[in-house]
């Protein structure tokens, strides 16, 4: 038992020795897709600013793990300004070795409204899945951008099906 508890402890340790945190600042811009009796309507693109905390895990050489916490500033839900609260993930492989500094990587993440919503036709929550890229412009500076779409329907109709796609960028700050 205290063998595996010095492993354990090892392996926490030397986890933080090669992980930094956070911040980062961004912008996102997405456009919804409903589909409902063979028609399709898609919506007007709206955009929101994102703020939010990262931890970024080197993993090993040419690979990172960076979960985070991300809110929206300023996105709009049915006409009203809602905040909606991130959480989620990417892996970011570096192709060429640490020392390119370039990295691609998929992403994963919970998007959650806590907009009054009609809860009967559209989901508070949405997993997303997507690509990112990045650049680490110095140890502690990375630029980012990326595509992400809904992987659910965000609708509680069974006759409606509603995808959502975005674009984002973002500015990382790690300390």
């Amino acid at each position: 038992m205290k063998t595996k508890f010095t492993i354990l402890l090892f392996l926490f340790v030397t986890g933080f020795s090669y992980a930094q945190f956070g911040a980062s600042l961004g912008y996102a811009n997405g456009k919804g897709k409903v589909t409902a009796g063979g028609a399709t309507l898609d919506s007007e693109s709206e955009g929101a600013f994102t703020l939010g905390v990262i931890y970024d895990a080197r993993l090993s050489d040419n690979l990172d793990l960076q979960p985070g916490i991300i809110i929206g500033l300023g996105k709009k839900v049915e006409g009203q300004v809602d905040y909606p609260l991130g959480v989620g993930a990417a892996l970011q492989y570096y192709i060429a070795g640490r020392s390119s500094r370039f990295w691609v990587g998929p992403t994963l993440g919970l998007n959650v409204s806590f907009d009054d919503v009609d809860t009967d036709v559209i989901k508070k929550s949405v997993t997303n899945g997507g690509v990112g890229i990045g650049l680490d412009v110095s140890d502690s500076i990375t630029l980012a951008a990326g595509y992400s779409t809904s992987l659910v329907n965000m609708s509680n109709v069974d006759a409606i099906k509603i995808k959502e796609n975005a674009i984002w960028a973002e500015l990382q700050v790690k300390f």
